[in-house]
């Protein structure tokens, strides 16, 4: 490719050799004008090989820093001057085109791995052979519960052994078992690591895991099929029963014939109508479970929708004499479904109202909590009696209920709610209070 430029050079140099071997000689035999426009034939063309060789070497060193800069923003002129010039300037133009490509390429693959680990639900730690945090992905921000995570050291805000347990950490081994306590309640973790060699030297990955969420979200997928499947065919049983109950019973109250057993046969049958009639709809609160759509977030005002559930649950009659207050800001922009959290704000206010029915200190309060960069918490406070923690372990375990004409699925729908939104519910209890916190996901601006 360089062909042109060859050519030129071998003749500018068989031209050199020809007049330093004449010089000489026209020097000895006296041809002094000869010899004097020898030596300025000798002068250009040592000048016009060093101004090639110069044009070669600085485009070439040019390249190269620009390259070394990441600048691919320039071009070389392959149009205009000489022929050996243009071709010199169309060869480095397509070098520059081609690792331009390959950066691009690169940049691109780069995009496309972090955007799968920041969406991964697994906890990701990268740190180099020095144990310097290099990268931390939003799971593992979360599972921690530190919105910064820029050195080791930071870890002992959860337990003064982490560091070192973190540096130390083997791969290859069985997953260790860690217990963090965050805003968000207390998660156990397994923590596992890996070691990659890279040119530019080892690194080291560190993977978090919630063990309890995965082994709840197992648990609650095992209860919904379970649900379904009763559900479906307690129905298929059942709803034949009530039709055909209903049509006996219109039948026998509508005929004009009377005989002894009349009114017994009605009595049995209506109750038969009644009590289907009652499994049908207890059936039909637990489909419901399973029937839950997806989310839908919108952005919106959450005091205004807390203020609207609390207009709802002081028109019954059972909330007369409780004192319900909200502590929150006077708006508080929320990204979430509407209708699934006035849902769970009115689900928790019914259970805070019946809990602090037999109490003395008949208060409720509602608090917009934003002081985690993370998450928005809104904790639903009562003073009722308090949950025993026997209670509190399976409070939120389908079909569980402490109440006669409970069904034990309120809790878990509101848990499984606010799971479908990335979020979660628990249950902690701090002097005297019974407190419910939602923990919705913060969506970053521009998202």
């Amino acid at each position: 490719m360089f062909k042109s430029i060859d050519y030129n050079l071998r003749i500018l140099l068989v031209v050199l050799i020809i007049i330093a071997c004449a010089l000489p000689i026209l020097y000895i035999k006296s041809h002094y004008v000869s010899f004097g426009i020898g030596v300025i034939l000798l002068a250009l063309t040592v000048y016009r090989l060093n101004k090639l060789y110069s044009k070669l070497s600085d485009n070439v060193v040019f390249l190269f820093n620009a390259i070394e800069s990441g600048d691919y923003s320039f071009r070389f002129q392959d149009h205009i001057g000489s022929m050996r010039e243009k071709e010199l300037h169309r060869v480095m133009n397509r070098i520059k085109e081609i690792l331009a490509q390959t950066k691009h390429d690169i940049v691109e693959q780069e995009r496309f791995f972090s955007l799968v680990i920041e969406n991964v639900s697994t906890g990701i730690i990268i740190l180099d052979q020095e144990n310097q945090v290099k990268q931390v992905n939003q799971s593992a921000h979360q599972l921690l519960g530190l919105p910064v995570l820029t050195h080791l050291n930071q870890l002992r805000a959860l337990d003064k052994s982490f560091p070192q347990l973190f540096k130390e950490v083997k791969p290859q081994k069985e997953a260790k078992l860690l217990k963090v306590n965050t805003e968000q309640g207390e998660f156990q973790l397994s923590l596992r690591s890996d070691r990659i060699r890279m040119q530019k030297g080892e690194i080291k990955i560190l993977l978090l895991n919630d063990i309890n969420s995965e082994l709840a979200q197992q648990e609650m997928d095992s209860w919904i099929k379970l649900i379904r499947v009763l559900t479906h065919e307690i129905m298929n049983s059942i709803a034949p029963i009530t039709s055909l109950t209903d049509t006996m019973l219109y039948k026998l109250k509508s005929s004009n014939e009377d005989f002894g057993e009349k009114s017994n046969l009605v009595e049995g049958l209506d109750t038969i109508h009644t009590t289907s009639q009652e499994l049908l709809q207890f059936v039909q609160s637990y489909r419901q479970f399973t029937r839950i759509p997806t989310p839908e977030p919108v952005t919106f005002d959450a005091v205004e929708l807390i203020q609207k559930a609390f207009h709802l649950v002081q028109a019954n009659k059972e909330a007369q004499g409780v004192d319900i207050k909200l502590i929150s800001p006077s708006e508080y922009a929320l990204c979430a479904d509407k209708g699934h959290f006035l849902q769970l704000i009115l689900n928790l206010l019914k259970n805070a109202v019946e809990a602090v029915l037999n109490s003395t200190d008949k208060v409720i309060e509602v608090e917009i909590n934003d002081t985690n960069s993370m998450y928005s918490v809104i904790e639903v406070k009562n003073k009722g009696v308090p949950i025993s923690k026997e209670i509190a372990s399976q409070i939120f375990i389908p079909f569980f209920t402490t109440k006669e004409q409970g069904s034990g699925i309120g809790l878990s729908i509101s848990r499984y709610i606010m799971r479908l939104h990335g979020g979660n519910l628990f249950l902690h209890q701090n002097e005297g209070w019974t407190i419910f916190s939602l923990s919705f996901p913060k969506i970053e601006k521009g998202n």
